[in-house]
């Protein structure tokens, strides 16, 4: 090789790791939230999942309203946020609900170093599965993660989602709209936020509104409305009245 190809093949090298590092990460993503599509509407089903909590006083305003329906949710709660918030993640697991952790401080893997990135990803699961008393899914920030952190979060099933209810949208949408969403694809997994520390009291009606809403239709469309646990189980149970999924073992997991 002549000396002058070699800086050109290193460059090619490092062009090629540095795709190969952000490019998998996302096309595995691709083929999960395909696959997360095709699940939901064979078996009919909608998973509600809120990110970023636990919240002061939404995640339990929440999870009353999904009480109140016979729904079954999963939060994907942050470790400096329960701290505040201790009791909350073993409540939600108590009540029935799936816990799952979304890190510690809500690092951008795409932004951070890739050993703090990690680190801040075991600092969440450590923090959330500790205070809920059961191991849970991982959600990254954002939805980014590269090689290093795909890698590295594979201790615990990676969660995404199909549907963006739109609640940290410069502009919030209409709350039918996800439900028109739902309706299309026949099923889903929403993603919702319910922290409430320094956000607008529009934006956390608007998360009770699209929950109620969702939870209404699948009334209506006798569609199941389950944690990610009952979605990834070969077969989730129903409960009756709701058309909700709710099994000991699920609310156990």
């Amino acid at each position: 090789m002549p000396l002058w190809a070699i800086p050109i093949g290193i460059t090619l090298l490092a062009a090629s790791l540095a795709a190969a590092w952000f490019a998998f990460p996302r096309l595995d993503r691709a083929a999960r939230v395909a696959r997360l599509r095709a699940q939901c509407a064979r078996r009919r089903a909608v998973c509600l999942t809120y990110d970023d909590g636990p919240g002061d006083s939404l995640t339990r305003d929440v999870m009353d309203l999904l009480e109140a329906a016979g729904g079954r949710a999963t939060f994907f709660m942050l470790g400096a946020r329960a701290e505040s918030n201790p009791d909350l993640p073993a409540e939600a697991h108590r009540r029935g609900h799936e816990v799952g952790s979304h890190t510690f401080e809500h690092l951008n893997a795409w932004k951070a170093p890739p050993a703090r990135a990690n680190r801040d990803i075991d600092a969440g699961i450590d923090a959330i599965e500790s205070r809920a008393g059961a191991p849970g899914p991982f959600r990254p920030p954002y939805g980014r993660a590269t090689l290093g952190t795909w890698l590295h979060a594979r201790r615990r099933p990676t969660a995404w989602w199909t549907l963006d209810s739109g609640d940290t949208h410069k502009r919030l949408p209409d709350p039918a709209s996800v439900v028109r969403a739902l309706e299309r694809a026949g099923g889903g997994v929403v993603l919702l936020h319910d922290f409430d520390q320094h956000r607008s009291p529009e934006r956390t009606a608007y998360v009770l509104e699209v929950t109620r809403r969702v939870l209404r239709w699948a009334r209506s469309a006798d569609a199941r409305v389950c944690t990610l646990a009952d979605l990834r189980s070969a077969s989730p149970g129903r409960t009756p009245s709701t058309g909700a999924t709710s099994t000991a073992s699920s609310r156990a997991s």
